[in-house]
């Protein structure tokens, strides 16, 4: 049963870590594609790691944006955003590590716990 249970949890763990490098490479080219400009912080959502952002694109358009990940603002703060026009809606997100890299590292660390644990049930008797 824990040899069952182990494959289960390599599975799981070589999805998680193929996620995160699926993750990563998109990550990448967006940040190598996107335009640049400066937003401002006009609240939060749940505290300082969830602000929202107003930004305006090359065309003077104004938008918002939930900013997610390892971040802390408060309202009235500047900050990079990287977006791109995508035809009925634009493609933002902010120019930090911690938004753009946060969901990848912890999938591929969730990958790796699920792997190390498969690989013990598997092997221990």
């Amino acid at each position: 049963m824990k040899r069952w249970v182990g494959l289960l949890l390599l599975l799981a763990g070589l999805a998680a870590v193929a996620l995160a490098f699926a993750e990563r490479s998109a990550t990448r080219d967006f940040v190598q594609t996107a335009q640049r400009t400066e937003g401002t912080v006009v609240a939060l959502f749940a505290g300082p790691a969830h602000p929202e952002i107003e930004y305006a694109d090359a065309s003077g358009a104004r938008h918002t944006l939930p900013g997610t990940g390892w971040v802390h603002h408060r309202p009235g703060d500047r900050v990079p955003v990287l977006y791109m026009n995508r035809g009925d809606h634009n493609d933002a997100r902010l120019d930090e590590w911690g938004s753009l890299w946060f969901s990848a590292c912890t999938t591929v660390g969730i990958g790796v716990a699920l792997l190390l644990a498969g690989v013990y049930l598997i092997w221990s008797r």
